[in-house]
């Protein structure tokens, strides 16, 4: 019975954590000027909505120019 429980719960967390990377994937951050590749600070100006489904409709998106 415990382990039907403990899988259960271990197949949800899987579940939400695809769904993030999905997200992730799907984000138009990557080609903002404002993302960078840091560990520690992907976007300054929207550090808690960055590669997550809130930022889709960011008002300060600025499109990257060529490097």
């Amino acid at each position: 019975m415990i382990l039907i429980h403990w899988n259960a719960n271990f197949l949800k967390t899987i579940s939400r954590a695809w769904g993030s990377l999905r997200e992730a994937n799907n984000s138009h951050c990557r080609s903002c000027k404002f993302y960078h590749h840091n560990a520690y600070l992907k976007c300054a100006v929207h550090p808690s909505k960055v590669l997550m489904a809130a930022a889709q409709d960011c008002s300060d998106y600025c499109l990257r120019q060529g490097r």
